[in-house]
């Protein structure tokens, strides 16, 4: 373990207790009740709206703490308060402590990934080579001078999901204000896409947990929840006032634009679009964000979350967080998840096969309904890991 002598924690909001947590993929606990916390990370929180304590974190690790309920808040910023951030990238929005999302969120958030049996496993099917790591910002300077990628198995994007998602990658123009126009073709693509995930446990679970959270606003049948996803994701909109239909929440989010005259990278927050351009060389890796506190664990190339920096074409992205390996319908599951049935923040906790994860998974509507910007904030980290194969523990040993 890597520096964690002592950490400030604890964040209590509305929850359930372990008990009441789902046994099966569609049953989801109320609202009310008590908290247990498993003290497998930390976290601070500065908000008067959450108990916070200073406590020997080497004490608490494997314990569980047993919370009684208290009031937080329960309401996050109007829609305008983030139309100026939205109108320029929705990863500059304003990140005030939210609560952790409701019981149900949580544990969505955690079966979802546990049903992606079509993500790639570290050190198997792809290696990554995370180097230096540095502070977001101040003097700009270069902490790794070799690709973050050193190799993904090709035999990848022969899978359906795979080979559709990367089919869409050449569709944008990349420059904010500038029209998109979609081919007869792409749109072929895109609905080979939305029907290639639609066939995996990810986003049926996406579908079944979205329509008992909110039957007026999901749709029972399975084409129809597939046009939502193409409105959703898809739709063109506006994405600063008085432009042109330039953007969408699928271009955005795993595309990436460039806005200033090519100068900034918005969005691009997709792992096999980052491995595409650095393969081509339109893409430089410039290091990982080194983590908030002392307390965190230290990014290696086993973590499947990542928080880093780089130049692509020129344009700066001085901090963005990715998944890396997860498929293509897990991100679409999860970002969908949480932008229908969640909040604009959703603090969560998500435990792989070598490292927990607290997240903060943001999602931000424009254009009457459609996705700005979707992307996760990592919080915290530890290596202490979920449940996995014993066939992939011995990859890490």
């Amino acid at each position: 373990m890597n520096r964690r002598s002592k950490a400030f924690i604890l964040v209590v909001g509305t929850a359930a207790t372990k008990s009441q947590l789902p046994a099966s993929a569609f049953q989801f606990p109320p609202s009310t009740g008590s908290l247990e916390v498993p003290c497998t990370s930390a976290r601070k929180w500065t908000s008067t709206s959450f108990l916070v304590a200073s406590l020997s974190r080497r004490a608490l690790i494997g314990s569980t703490l047993a919370i009684p309920s208290l009031l937080v808040p329960s309401t996050l910023p109007t829609d305008s308060s983030f139309a100026n951030a939205l109108s320029n990238d929705g990863d500059n929005a304003p990140s005030n402590t939210p609560p952790m999302a409701s019981p149900a969120i949580l544990a969505a958030v955690q079966r979802l990934w546990d049903l992606d049996s079509n993500r790639l496993t570290p050190g198997v099917h792809y290696t990554i080579d995370v180097q230096g790591g540095k502070r977001p910002y101040g003097k700009p300077m270069d902490a790794a001078s070799r690709p973050l990628f050193l190799n993904v198995d090709p035999d990848v994007f022969r899978r359906p999901t795979y080979g559709a998602f990367a089919s869409l990658l050449d569709n944008y123009a990349a420059e904010t204000n500038t029209t998109e126009v979609v081919t007869a073709k792409e749109m072929v693509e895109e609905k080979i896409f939305i029907n290639a995930i639609m066939e995996t446990a990810p986003m049926q679970f996406c579908h079944a947990f979205c329509r008992s959270e909110n039957p007026e606003k999901v749709p029972a049948s399975p084409d129809e929840f597939s046009n939502l996803l193409r409105q959703l994701w898809s739709g063109l909109y506006k994405r600063t006032k008085g432009g042109v239909a330039d953007s969408c929440g699928f271009e955005h989010v795993f595309v990436g634009e460039t806005r200033d005259e090519g100068r900034e990278v918005t969005g691009f927050h997709n792992w096999i679009r980052f491995y595409m351009e650095e393969r081509r060389g339109a893409l430089d890796y410039r290091g990982y964000i080194k983590p908030k506190h002392d307390y965190d664990a230290m990014t290696d190339g086993n973590d499947q979350v990542l928080t880093l920096q780089f130049q692509w074409n020129g344009a700066e992205k001085l901090v963005g967080t990715s998944f890396v390996g997860v498929s293509p319908e897990f991100e679409i599951s999860l970002f969908t998840t949480c932008f229908l049935v969640g909040q604009k923040q959703n603090v969560v906790q998500l435990k792989t096969c070598t490292d927990t994860f607290d997240l903060n998974v943001k999602c931000f509507p424009i254009a009457k309904g459609k996705i700005g910007s979707s992307f996760v904030e990592e919080l915290g980290h530890s290596e202490a890991g979920g449940l996995c194969s014993s066939a992939v523990k011995k990859v890490f040993k």
